[in-house]
């Protein structure tokens, strides 16, 4: 599951069983508001975790000039910089 869905997930729970302990002065909903909360930060832990692995995957797409040293994606056949011709044998060894 998205970690948005246990984010809004955990929103509702908490909420709900917050207005239920209040109105109806229910302590064993207290159970259910503490769910909410762990499903909050379940949530919240996916999506940093899922950014950070977006990260990691973006860097393995990237080489460098063998000439300049300048960054290009791997589909790069030539240096934008120095116009170094990127040679698929770099490529392979790079990864």
């Amino acid at each position: 599951m998205n970690g948005f869905v246990y984010v809004v997930l955990g929103v509702l729970v908490s909420f709900f069983s917050n207005r239920v302990m209040q109105a109806a002065d229910a302590q064993g909903m207290r159970f259910f508001y503490y769910v909410g909360m762990i499903l909050i930060a379940v949530g919240v832990m996916k999506i940093v975790y899922n950014y950070i692995k977006k990260e990691d995957e973006s860097e393995k797409n990237v080489i460098s000039c063998p000439s300049c040293g300048v960054r290009h994606y791997e589909s790069s056949n030539y240096c934008h910089m120095c116009g170094t011709k990127l040679k698929k044998n770099y490529l392979n060894n790079n990864s």
